[in-house]
């Protein structure tokens, strides 16, 4: 389990959260070098689409996003002190996102926004009640002996007077950096997906978890997960599994069954510190025709969904702006 740093959080409003909407969006946060460490997108009408990012570089982000508004219409919705709490492994265990889920519900802890990636769960919470979130979450789950602190510790240097404090002192660095073609590990595609949504309120957070944990007697799994806020202090959980059984067996009447789809999924070095990223992911797939039904970038992971039939021609998309290692 790791935190993030304080960072902020923004919604966008529909007419910005659209399929064709959100490139443009993200091109006009890369033209100001906005990184993005979160972001997740479903385009299921209505669409939704958050991230998250510096704090420091939310006045540029409201100044990006105020010039692609109509006067008048609907402004984004902003929390400014958030942080992100991560757990892995899930190996893809709804167990694992369940009891998540039941600890947020059970403790009143507010879930802001939630997505997974190849190894963990992102959720986004106040960033003031993070150690809450992690006392709580340890109350459910067993951490190794040797775990790493949940925060990156600097250590200085002992220093008996005789060096500067230049040389001595913790030092921090953070990558920020572009590059016209983006390195990956490779591109893994899986078809035959099924996509369940499901609509709760908070109050249904805690038995919700419960359903997950109890799917396939405890075996249920999931390729991807994402959750978002919407109006009216409810939520929407969209699930995507291979057989659509574990999406087909959660209890709650709001649940909608939205077909077959395929998951492309790209892991690269320092995708959380490089910007422009999800820009280079949607905006070629949008540019080849493909219809992005979802995506989720957290940490070093992309996962994008396409219709079914579509992987393919999103993979050869993908391969023109990503270089992909050759064996």
């Amino acid at each position: 389990m790791k935190f993030s740093d304080e960072q902020a959080l923004v919604r966008l409003p529909e007419q910005l959260s659209t399929v064709a909407a959100a490139p443009v969006v993200l091109s006009a946060l890369l033209q100001q070098k906005i990184n993005l460490s979160f972001f997740c997108a479903d385009h299921h009408a209505p669409s939704h689409v958050g991230f998250c990012l510096a704090r420091e570089d939310l006045p540029r982000c409201r100044a990006v996003l105020e010039t692609l508004l109509p006067v008048g219409g609907q402004q984004p919705d902003i929390a400014d002190s958030v942080g992100t709490l991560i757990i892995f492994p899930h190996q893809g265990k709804l167990a694992v996102l369940g009891r998540l889920l039941g600890v947020f519900g059970r403790c009143r802890l507010p879930l802001l926004s939630l997505c997974s990636s190849l190894s963990g769960l992102a959720v986004n919470t106040d960033f003031s009640l993070l150690e809450s979130a992690a006392a709580a979450v340890q109350e459910g789950f067993v951490l190794p002996d040797n775990h790493a602190p949940f925060r990156p510790v600097s250590e200085e240097c002992p220093n008996d007077g005789s060096l500067p404090m230049s040389l001595t002192s913790p030092v921090e660095t953070v990558a920020s950096y572009w590059e016209p073609m983006i390195r990956i590990y490779g591109i893994t595609r899986v078809a035959g997906l099924s996509a369940t949504s499901v609509d709760f309120s908070e109050t249904e957070l805690e038995p919700l978890g419960e359903a997950l944990q109890a799917v396939a007697s405890g075996q249920g799994r999931f390729d991807m997960v994402i959750i978002q806020r919407l109006a009216n202090r409810r939520f929407r959980l969209v699930l995507f599994d291979r057989d659509g059984v574990s999406g087909s067996v959660l209890p709650l009447s709001a649940r909608t069954d939205r077909g077959s789809c395929e998951l492309l999924t790209l892991h690269g070095p320092h995708f959380q510190d490089r910007y422009g990223v999800a820009h280079a992911a949607v905006s070629s797939l949008h540019n080849h025709g493909v219809l992005v039904r979802a995506v989720g970038c957290t940490g070093s992971s992309i996962y994008l969904v396409v219709p079914a039939q579509t992987g393919d021609m999103a993979a050869r998309a993908l391969t023109d702006i990503f270089i992909v290692p050759k064996v």
